[in-house]
């Protein structure tokens, strides 16, 4: 029997596991219930008529407002939206902010990144042991396996956070807040934490990717 894996948390579904069918791949039953908000009616009872894009649309609807804006959305990492092609990114998750360019800075605007938890730097700069594995591996591949190790998973996190410091006379750093629960810790052995710091490390290595090409450039 062919495995099958949600197109939104990439688990795999265990047989018997709650999930639907979308046109062109599957969403697990944690997804849909994460997002059920987020979703018209018409949606749900029609998702098998629904692309994966097409959710990812309706779930976040910045995407749809930063492609409409005349940007290809080449990668998305959190609420962070990338256009590769056109050196442009767009920080935040509120589509009326991509209109009032409030959130879309450029490329060469990035200068420092750092991931926060509980009000504690606990990872930012530090790209030289990354240099050579990306003249080797490549990429923001490098830079994430820089990472590795480095982190204890201990105890409850509070607050899980990307702080990106930006060259703009009206906006000197965005922080993005993957995990904001001062009422209730999340313990650092659960999926949640894990998938907010997977995020917050593939965040953070794409900026520093873009960083380091900055600095070449200069």
């Amino acid at each position: 029997m062919t495995k099958k894996y949600c197109s939104f948390c990439n688990n795999q579904i265990q047989f018997g596991g709650g999930k639907r069918k979308l046109k062109d791949g599957f969403i697990c039953q944690n997804c849909l219930k994460q997002n059920t908000q987020a979703l018209k009616i018409s949606e749900l009872f029609n998702l098998g008529k629904m692309t994966v894009e097409n959710v990812r649309d309706s779930i976040d609807p910045s995407r749809v407002a930063f492609k409409d804006s005349g940007y290809t959305l080449t990668e998305s990492i959190g609420d962070v939206k990338f256009d590769d092609n056109n050196k442009v990114l767009y920080l935040g998750n509120d589509q009326n902010e991509i209109q009032k360019d409030t959130s879309l800075f450029r490329f060469d605007q990035v200068y420092g990144v750092e991931i926060k938890e509980d009000n504690q730097t606990i990872s930012s700069g530090g790209l030289k042991g990354a240099i050579v594995g990306d003249v080797l591996l490549g990429g923001v591949g490098a830079i994430v396996g820089s990472n590795v190790g480095k982190k204890k998973s201990i105890g409850t996190c509070a607050k899980l956070s990307v702080k990106i410091y930006l060259d703009s006379q009206t906006t000197h750093y965005k922080e993005l807040y993957l995990i904001n629960n001062q009422k209730k810790p999340i313990k650092k052995d659960s999926s949640e934490y894990e998938k907010s710091y997977e995020i917050a490390s593939l965040l953070e290595a794409k900026l520093k990717y873009i960083i380091r090409k900055n600095e070449v450039i200069r």
